[in-house]
């Protein structure tokens, strides 16, 4: 699970997660009022200026750094206002993201902290929590004796709604709770610099950057409270993310801690929480396919092709199976198919009823789903819901299915697919006709799965807040004098420029293939959206256009010959949502996910096209951002496994 808790989110502190942020690309935004984007030289402040050094005593980056993680960690109150600010330009396009954020803190067991999606409140009543994209739905425990870093992290749900933003946790979360704050800010660090002094409304500041791996990190301290005022964190990662989609002329990632105060007043309706009406209080978030479980359905009404109403009520006694789709959504395509097979097995048994339902749009013809359906070689009764009642099912992605008993009550849920559905479904079926409910198992496994997620993330934390060893001083040395030998050419390795290509404007990856004894040739991706090939002796000899959507681009390609020796192309781009498969001729063959500009995901890290099994045809291999995982997929695009 988590090694070191406390060291993994002091990482995440300096440095762009581009896994664990859902996938959120900076968009493009109208420009400041001077026209101009904040840069990593000139990071966006409302008020900024350099200020003469003060004639005081000399201090080292490491004793300021300590006093700032004293005087949080001294504090018995602490409150800010701040901000969240990710400012790009590609190719002269600004880029802009903004998240606001607030803390407020009251030790031992007081606290009001919204952040991303997530708002907690912690009091003498208990521990609450709310999450955006789960409505109605309240976290309510015990109150804590003390707030501790770990106590945060104890839902999974919760911990990824205030963590997985595109700055990452916030840092004074570490500097306020954490328990070895100043190992976990030095970790990594090659060199802390004093850099000049700097003035942020009116408070003079100290300005420490640390050098790191992926990056400089820059500090602005209070000189007098040690409050963190600023904090300008390393864009390297993002940046290289960034120039997959052009040139990155500047780029800045900080977070800007508006009005922080330590040991200040603290009004007391700050720990208060306005939970929604019709709240119901939960020991856990439950996600979307849970929380209907064990409920009965919402009076659910639809039509048939025809236009005749279709009452889920006026089926009592009977196993309804409702699945939801669309005519867009590529992973429909693949569950219906499934959904036949199933209900082939039961079209003799007058008691259960199978349904797709279709969530298109007025604009989608009738003739358009029947089409679908016929491509797909599916039988199955199609409805519509032109009422929009399946809202009141609470789920928000295609391809879902519900499974309604006999007694009207919703008993199973399925979000997104699922490969063993054909496996296991007609035993949830039969169990159903056979008068058991087995809405009570689904959620009590996940319960327990929750509790287990718990245990695991209480042994982490008592191992990460036990006592640990104090940080050695970081003793300052002169670096040794170097010599730089004056320029050489090599004498036995030499390069020597045979030609350059002047016919490609914007040149990508370069791939080299060969097929038989042919000689080589070379590919490379220009404009983002063709792929020229160039001959061994520099001169253009083709450009492919490839077919691709407007907002979409490719920069890596990759390629592989069949046992027929038929050569496929395979044009990808980091973090986009469908890489594209082409036949030898650069004919278009899939766009894989099929549906994915629609219900986009979070990004595709990288994607591979070989035959990996040996039976002479290639498969795509699809690896994400996030939760999605790896998928295998055929040259046509169907998902294989996942």
């Amino acid at each position: 699970m988590l090694r070191n808790l406390t060291t993994l989110v002091a990482c995440l502190l300096l440095t762009i997660s581009l896994g664990c942020t859902n996938g959120e690309q900076p968009h493009k935004e109208a420009t400041k009022p001077d026209g101009k984007a904040p840069t990593e030289k000139s990071p966006a402040a409302p008020a900024e200026k350099q200020t003469p050094r003060e004639p005081e005593e000399s201090l080292s980056g490491e004793v300021i750094l300590e006093r700032m993680v004293s005087a949080y960690q001294k504090a018995r109150s602490y409150a800010d206002h701040g901000q969240l600010q990710l400012h790009a330009v590609v190719s002269g396009e600004n880029r802009n993201l903004n998240a606001p954020f607030m803390l407020a803190m009251e030790r031992p067991n007081k606290l009001r902290l919204e952040a991303y999606e997530a708002k907690i409140v912690c009091n003498d009543e208990g521990f609450f929590a709310l999450v955006e994209n789960i409505p109605n739905q309240v976290l309510s425990r015990p109150p804590l004796d003390k707030i501790t870093f770990g106590s945060l992290f104890t839902d999974p749900i919760l911990a990824e709604a205030w963590t997985r933003g595109f700055g990452g946790p916030m840092p004074q979360v570490l500097l306020l709770f954490g328990k070895n704050p100043l190992q976990d800010l030095l970790a990594g660090t090659d060199k802390v610099h004093v850099l000049d002094p700097g003035e942020i409304d009116g408070r003079a500041c100290h300005r420490l950057r640390l050098d790191r791996t992926e990056g400089a990190a820059t500090f602005w301290i209070d000189r007098e409270t040690y409050a963190l005022r600023r904090l300008v964190m390393p864009s390297d990662p993002i940046r290289r993310a960034l120039s997959q989609e052009g040139r990155v002329d500047s780029i800045s990632l900080s977070a800007e801690f508006t009005n922080a105060e330590l040991d200040g007043a603290i009004d007391p309706n700050a720990f208060k929480l306005e939970t929604p009406e019709k709240s119901e209080m939960v020991k856990h978030f439950l996600p979307a396919p849970l929380r209907m479980l064990g409920k009965q359905e919402p009076n659910l009404e639809f039509v048939d092709l025809e236009g005749k109403p279709v009452k889920i009520g006026s089926l009592a006694g009977k196993v309804v199976v409702l699945d939801f789709w669309a005519t867009w959504c590529g992973p429909c395509r693949e569950s219906l198919p499934k959904m036949h097979l199933i209900a082939e097995q039961f079209k003799d048994n007058p008691n259960v009823v199978f349904y797709a339902v279709s969530v298109d749009d007025e604009e989608t013809g009738n003739e358009q789903l029947t089409k679908t359906f016929k491509e797909l070689e599916v039988n199955l009764p199609i409805l519509r819901d032109p009422k929009k009642s399946a809202a009141g099912l609470q789920f928000n992605a295609i391809p879902t299915l519900f499974v309604i008993g006999p007694n009207g009550v919703i008993q199973d849920c399925v979000i997104g697919g699922e490969p063993t559905i054909a496996e296991v479904l007609p035993g949830k079926i039969n169990a159903l006709l056979d008068g058991k409910n087995i809405h009570e198992q689904g959620r009590r496994e996940y319960e327990e799965k929750l509790e287990e997620y718990s245990r695991m993330i209480a042994t982490e934390l008592a191992a990460a807040e036990a006592d640990l060893p104090d940080l050695p001083k970081v003793e300052e040395r002169p670096l040794p004098e170097v010599n730089i030998a004056p320029r050489s050419e090599p004498q036995r390795l030499k390069l020597t420029q045979l030609w350059k290509c002047d016919k490609v404007t914007t040149p990508g990856n370069i791939l080299v293939v060969r097929d038989g004894d042919g000689p080589a040739r070379l590919l490379t991706v220009d404009k983002w959206n063709t792929a020229a090939e160039i001959g061994l002796d520099g001169n253009l000899i083709a450009v492919h256009k490839l077919d691709l959507a407007e907002a979409e681009a490719v920069y890596t390609l990759r390629s592989v010959a069949a046992a027929d020796g038929k050569r496929y192309y395979l044009a990808t781009l980091l973090s986009q949502q469908r890489c594209h498969v082409y036949d030898e001729n650069w004919q278009p063959i899939a766009h894989y996910p099929a549906g994915a500009l629609e219900n986009r995901h979070s990004g595709i890290a990288d994607a591979e096209i070989a035959d990996l099994d040996g039976d002479g045809q290639p498969n795509v291999y699809v690896g994400y951002w996030g939760l999605v995982g790896v998928q295998g997929a055929s040259l046509d695009g169907r998902r294989l496994w996942s």
